[in-house]
């Protein structure tokens, strides 16, 4: 794109040039831009550290993991590392505070050895540095540099950051220092693209180049205040970068820096945008918006509410909700017990929920603790009927007790799965109970058919199961 706009300009003080003098319109034009983008390198610049990571011999696994992060992305295969790859890897920082506080990526520093961390200061200074927090699910960590009066980056509102503004890259990429890039942002709220459960992505999209070594970088506006850290790209040479925002990356920092750990609220349940799921937009036909309730976990707030997997949350707090990060974004603004007000629909109707927020753990919670022995499912009867590629059978109270279910034993678990099947296509697996169907509790296979027979082939049959602990759903199609 920056090199779109450069011809862009080169044309148009070409196009004149026979008419064109010093000083006119076309060429100041040209002169003007070339001036602004000098100032936002002169302006942030002497903000941006280099750091130098040694590996931990015993962290190398770790370290691949980093290295495959940053190239991960949505249908690209991770990279080969390159060759010549130096032994103390490289990333890039920004001096958060004038008295030694430094942001980063943590995957940066995460194979780092003990004290093999160094900052080097844009004027060639180095200092040793000492991690001080970290936080998995935003992949960002503070440093702390023994040093005073340090010249701190500028700080934008990445919440007023538009589509099709500026953007400019500054970081370590393949070991070359100060390297300065620009072009635009070309996308706003960016998620579901590692999809991992226990990463929150709420990404800034640009097509200014990043490579590695600017991991950890600011990505800036046109007036050189820093709008996001740059954190992934989509595969090499391919033009696309993905950066934390700004008003995230301080809030994260800013608890770094006073508790060592960030602590959140949470409800304890995954979720999915209908506009972001094509078979959910097809079950739920009568609504234009919101987010489905994919799963909730065993010994959650959720978990202990009137809250469903398949339910679709529409309003949080009076708040419309579209994407998934709408809902994280209004949980996670509030406080550690507060009472959340959830506006849902179920089953053709609307209804109210509230739940409490709890703390979010430091690691998800497992769904169960693995069973010693896999539960002893009954033998299948072919008096049973198919039911889209199902067989079912009553939950005994062994078998509830043996699946950890958490209320008393009813539904049917599934004994057998076609290959090939609605059923599988669906994702139900043996060992799945289903406790309900189209909101009403399944007693037996032959409610379980009759609801089968009476769906809607389009919308497809909603149905509540409990696996392991865990409360999810499907969605069967014939």
């Amino acid at each position: 794109m920056h090199r779109w706009i450069a011809l862009l300009i080169a044309s148009l003080v070409v196009q004149n040039a026979c008419f064109a003098q010093v000083g006119s319109p076309q060429t100041d034009l040209a002169r003007a831009l070339n001036d602004s983008f000098a100032k936002v390198y002169e302006k942030i610049s002497p903000s941006v550290v280099v750091i130098e990571v040694k590996p931990d011999p015993e962290k190398a696994d770790d370290e691949a993991d980093a290295w495959e992060f940053f190239f991960r992305g949505p249908g690209f295969p991770v990279p080969d590392r390159p060759d010549h790859s130096p032994k103390s890897n490289q990333g890039s920082g920004v001096i958060y505070r004038a008295d030694g506080y430094v942001v980063t990526n943590l995957h940066v520093v995460m194979a780092a050895a003990k004290d093999g961390i160094t900052v080097i200061l844009n004027d060639g200074r180095k200092f040793p540095a000492k991690l001080v927090g970290a936080d998995e699910r935003t992949d960002l960590a503070v440093l702390k540099v023994e040093a005073k009066d340090l010249p701190v980056a500028e700080w934008g509102d990445s919440d007023k950051v538009r589509v099709g503004q500026f953007a400019f890259a500054l970081g370590a990429p393949y070991d070359l220092p100060n390297t300065f890039t620009f072009g635009l942002i070309s996308a706003t709220g960016r998620n579901r693209l590692l999809n991992q459960s226990n990463v929150y992505e709420d990404y800034l999209q640009t097509d200014a180049s990043i490579n590695p070594g600017n991991s950890g970088g600011p990505l800036s506006d046109i007036d050189g205040k820093v709008v996001g850290i740059n954190t992934l790209i989509n595969g090499l040479n391919r033009g696309l970068g993905f950066a934390i925002p700004s008003n995230l990356v301080r809030r994260v920092s800013d608890e770094l820096i006073a508790k060592g750990r960030v602590i959140r609220p949470w409800l304890g349940i995954e979720i999915l945008g209908l506009e972001e799921n094509e078979l959910l937009r097809q079950s739920f036909p009568e609504l234009q918006r919101g987010v489905v309730v994919d799963r909730i976990r065993r010994g959650t707030p959720a978990f202990a509410s009137e809250l469903r997997p398949g339910d679709v949350i529409l309003r949080v707090d009076g708040q419309d909700m579209s994407k998934a990060t709408d809902v994280q974004k209004a949980v996670l603004a509030r406080n550690v017990g507060d009472l959340v007000k959830l506006e849902i629909w179920r089953n053709g109707r609307l209804m109210p929920i509230n739940i409490r927020t709890g703390e979010q753990p430091s690691q998800y919670l497992p769904a169960a603790n693995p069973s010693s022995t896999p539960p002893a499912l009954p033998p299948v009867k072919p008096a049973n009927p198919d039911l889209l590629g199902l067989k079912v059978e009553p939950v005994s109270a062994d078998m509830a007790a043996s699946l950890r279910l958490a209320e008393k034993p009813f539904g049917m678990i599934v004994t057998e799965v076609a290959p090939g099947s609605a059923a599988e296509v669906a994702g139900v697996a043996v060992g799945d109970v289903i406790t309900h169907v189209r909101g009403d509790a399944v007693s037996s296979a032959e409610s379980l058919r009759k609801a089968i027979a009476a769906m809607d082939a389009t919308r497809g049959l909603l149905v509540l199961i409990q696996r392991e602990g865990l409360k999810t759903y499907a969605i069967l199609k014939p």
